[in-house]
C-alpha cells in the first residue's frame, strides 16, 4: 500500500502540466506565452478578457461580451508551422506592442494630481 502511494506521489508532479504531442499534432506551445496581449486587445474592444486563441484561423476569442477578433497576419502560421521562428518573433513583438499601448493609454487617461 505504501509503495503504491509513494509511486503516485512521485509520478504526480512529473505528469502535471506536461503535454504529450503526437508527431501528427502541431505544436502551439508558443501561443501560451503571449498573455497579457490577448487580454489587453479584448479589453480595448470592450470585452472583459480573452478566452482562447485559434492560431489556425489567426483569431482571438474574447468574453463578456463574446466576440472573435482577427489577429495580424504576422501572427498567422502561414507555413503550417504554428511556432515557427517568424511566428514566435511576431508573437513576441505583438506582446511588447500591446503592453506599450496599455502603458500609453494608462498614462494618457490617468492625469491624477498628487498632493492636492
Amino acid at each position: 500500500m505504501m509503495l503504491v502511494l509513494f509511486a503516485v506521489v512521485l509520478g504526480l508532479p512529473a505528469s502535471q502540466g506536461v503535454e504529450h504531442l503526437s508527431p501528427d499534432e502541431p505544436d502551439f506551445s508558443c501561443w501560451r506565452t503571449i498573455d497579457p496581449a490577448g487580454l489587453i486587445l479584448c479589453q480595448l474592444y470592450g470585452s472583459k478578457g480573452s478566452s482562447g486563441y485559434q492560431p489556425g484561423n489567426c483569431q482571438l476569442t474574447c468574453y463578456d461580451p463574446n466576440q472573435t477578433l482577427k489577429l495580424d497576419e504576422s501572427l498567422c502560421p502561414g507555413d503550417g508551422q504554428p511556432c515557427s521562428k517568424s511566428v514566435r518573433e511576431g508573437l513576441s513583438k505583438w506582446k511588447k506592442d500591446m503592453m506599450k499601448t496599455k502603458e500609453k493609454l494608462i498614462a494618457a487617461w490617468c492625469h491624477c494630481q498628487q498632493g492636492n
